[in-house]
């Protein structure tokens, strides 16, 4: 039954409750969750024989283990993180106890991630109420740390909890990591910090999983060389792995005689990484000091609208803005379009920056930072990377009990060095994440992060600038917004190349016209899944999208597949094509892969990239008319690759990760022919009118849009084919102006106009 439940596959959701969740009952909650999923997919609960018979035998008053996590996930992942605490902590009020510990870390893993979207105060006293159920009360406070820590809240109750199992001589490891975490980010490495890293180092079990980076940190900062040698001995093959990740094993390994000449060498790399990080440092508190230099600090607050401080704000010699900003032209009067140096997280989905200084966000980044090879990736496209000076964290710590906000942090330290002399502030108000209507910036209506402590952070941004906020205005822009269409957006890959961020171009140009994209935490009205090269073969981001689909179609919500390939994938999903409002595929292939071996009929339309708009820019480079070459698919590697021999061995190289849409096609407007194994520069060339040879890659999206034009422009499978593919281009030129003829009287996607007549039914 379960097999022919998978291959009916009606809702996913569905076949994990009905066959996967056995003996339900006993907890309102749980039942209560049940039923919201079973109504939002169209099912009667009751017409589920298994479901119904499980209720009515109550035979258990919780499912156990991994059960329990599937429920608790799956509304967590709708966004419902209240439902899913709820849900667990009644099945643990129904039974008496939690058998196992499964309840207790299912509830810690909801509490960790449900703070991001909520009040604090208020998880945490969720949290607290735990201390009501039996056997919580001594779980209770490890529970608190974990979530105080995994989200830098620096609780009073939490650092005494912290010193205490921090001074325990028989230190335990998950409880040790959270303690110094969190002590880390109050004091910084002290003494308690580093007896502690020395204990949790010491022990049998500390490398047995993946060892911990900060332990290696704060044994180095503290003196401890010894010690993180020995530490470092007893890691065996990870090294490999971690050395690139942390100075201070990098420090370790070369200190140890012997070693590979390939691992010595990550070591010093990683180490002249640190190096460029302090000096970067150094000289952005030397410019801050600096009474030449005038500063415009601008933050994200919504309360920056209509201010008409564009151009002050670009008058200045440096401009600094935080984590996702927006310097598009329909802000740039009131937020200006200068960035100088741009504070961020390490991680940031916010895309790359322009700017020549970043300023990586984060509690004692050069302790706590887990990733070094990130850190170089920043510094080898040009970026000046440094962290915030400890001691100005340290200071905000003290006064708010939280980790500061990027904006609150830079403002302080401006102030530290130079008393608010040169220094003007935009774009703050800090109340409205918490007032009016709750939206975060100027440029969206992303909710407020949970972890600040917004009106303190007010209060002590005030005292600190002597910058005098005005008080926090009423945002009905944000009202205005909440009546227009949710779109939720999958496969985003703006950061991949010039030809992915013309698509998400073009799509972002049709979701403003008619809605608004939604954050990932959102609840939306239509999910748009730009399936782009991803769906082929059924790899990992082919199940990753299919399932967003899934879930869209289970709650009844309209969803579309589009600008896609399609090769080769399962039927694991065919119920859920056949529920979808659109299917657009870039190339016959596609077209006819999905007929053949699912029964679809899709529509074809050219890659997005082909309308977007293109700006009447100079070319980053200019080709002279010769010959130009990008990289190619190796099937040997599953990669692309560049070529280093042969004929295009001396030909010069476009790298697309380098280029903007509009320079890439302008570029190519100089050149007189493009050899390349990259389906968007094949769209580039056609937008720039500029024949191509082209060789296959890990798809047939380039063999299916030759196909579909019905022209006999031929296609290289191996390099050895391409000088001769190269002599039938120049012969045939007339075959590639019909080629970009017939793609300009192409029709485009149509989504704006399918987006725009969607009834909006909010739920």
């Amino acid at each position: 039954m379960l097999a022919l439940a998978r291959r009916s596959a009606l809702e996913p959701l569905a076949s994990y409750l009905a066959l996967r969740l056995p003996r339900l009952s006993g907890s309102p909650a749980l039942l209560n969750a049940a039923d919201r999923l079973f109504a939002a997919l169209g099912r009667d609960p009751g017409r589920s024989f298994l479901y119904a018979a499980r209720i009515r035998r109550r035979e258990d008053a919780v499912p156990s283990g991994r059960r329990l996590a599937i429920l608790a996930h799956l509304l967590t992942r709708a966004g419902a993180h209240g439902d899913a605490f709820a849900v667990v902590r009644d099945a643990v009020a129904a039974t008496g106890h939690d058998r196992d510990g499964t309840a207790a870390a299912l509830l810690t893993s909801i509490a960790q991630e449900w703070i991001v979207y909520a009040d604090g105060d208020a998880v945490l006293d969720r949290v607290r109420g735990l201390a009501e159920l039996p056997g919580f009360v001594g779980t209770v406070p490890d529970m608190l740390l974990a979530v105080c820590a995994r989200r830098s809240l620096i609780e009073p109750d939490m650092l005494a909890r912290s010193a205490a199992i921090l001074a325990d001589p028989e230190i335990e490891p998950t409880t040790g990591q959270a303690a110094l975490e969190l002590h880390l980010g109050r004091y910084g490495v002290d003494t308690v910090a580093v007896e502690a890293a020395i204990r949790l180092a010491a022990r049998p079990d500390a490398a047995a999983g993946p060892p911990s980076l900060r332990l290696a940190a704060v044994l180095e900062a503290g003196g401890e060389q010894d010690r993180l040698v020995g530490y470092y001995r007893r890691l065996g093959a990870p090294v490999h792995k971690l050395v690139p990740e942390s100075p201070a094993l990098a420090t370790a390994c070369l200190a140890v005689p012997g070693g590979s000449a390939d691992l010595r060498r990550m070591a010093e790399a990683t180490l002249e990484r640190r190096t460029q990080v302090r000096a970067a440092q150094t000289r952005l508190v030397a410019d801050l000091a600096d009474p030449a230099q005038d500063w415009a600090i601008v933050g994200n607050a919504p309360a920056g609208r209509g201010s008409g401080q564009g151009a002050a704000i670009d008058g200045h010699a440096q401009v600094v803005r935080f984590n996702r900003f927006s310097v598009e032209p329909e802000f740039a009067p009131d937020f200006g379009r200068k960035t100088t140096l741009h504070v961020r997280p390490l991680w940031f989905g916010g895309g790359e920056t322009a700017a020549p200084r970043v300023v990586v966000t984060g509690l004692h980044g050069e302790i706590l930072c887990r990733s070094w090879s990130a850190i170089g990736a920043l510094q080898a496209r040009g970026h000046d990377v440094a962290f915030f000076p400890p001691d100005v964290q340290t200071r905000l710590v003290a006064e708010l009990g939280r980790a500061p906000s990027a904006g609150l942090t830079f403002a302080a330290l401006a102030a530290s060095l130079r008393g608010g002399r040169g220094v003007d502030h935009y774009g703050f108000s800090f109340t409205d994440q918490t007032q009016g209507g709750r939206i975060a910036h100027y440029f969206d209506a992303k909710a407020p992060s949970g972890r600040h402590a917004w009106q303190r952070e007010r209060r002590l941004f005030e005292e600190v600038t002597g910058t005098r906020l005005p008080a926090p205005p009423v945002v009905p822009v944000h009202a205005e917004r909440d009546d227009r269409l949710r779109i939720r957006f999958v496969g985003d890959h703006a950061g991949y190349h010039a030809g992915s961020d013309a698509v998400t171009a073009y799509f972002r140009q049709a979701f403003e016209a008619v809605g608004r994209v939604v954050e990932a935490h959102e609840d939306y009205d239509v999910v748009v899944v730009n399936g782009e090269g991803s769906m082929h073969h059924g790899v990992h981001s082919f199940h990753q999208k299919m399932l967003k689909l899934a879930e869209a179609v289970a709650r009844r919500r309209p969803a579309f597949l589009v600008n896609t390939v399609w090769q080769k994938n399962g039927r694991l999903f065919d119920h859920v094509l056949r529920h979808l409002d659109a299917i657009t595929v870039r190339e016959r292939a596609s077209q006819r892969d999905l007929k053949a071996r699912h029964g679809i009929d899709a529509d074809l339309r050219l890659d997005a990239s082909f309308w977007a708009p293109v700006a009447p820019v100079e070319p980053r480079e200019t080709f002279a008319g010769g010959m130009v070459v990008t990289d190619f698919y190796s099937r040997q590697f599953g990669n692309f690759v560049r070529m280093t021999g042969g004929l295009l061995k001396a030909k010069p190289y476009i790298d697309m990760g380098e280029y903007g849409w509009s320079e890439l096609v302008a570029s190519l407007r100089t050149a007189s022919l493009l050899v390349t194994g990259r389906h968007h520069a094949v769209y580039a060339a056609c937008r720039a009118r500029l024949p191509f040879v082209a060789m296959a890659g890990n798809t047939h999206k380039i063999e299916g849009l030759i196909e579909a034009s019905g022209l006999p422009i031929p296609i290289a499978r191996e390099a050895q084919e391409l000088p001769g593919l190269i002599d039938w281009a120049d012969r045939h030129r007339s075959t590639y102006v019909e080629l970009f003829d017939w793609m300009e009287a192409q029709p485009r996607l149509d989504l704006q106009e399918r987006l725009a007549a969607l009834p909006i039914r909010r739920r």
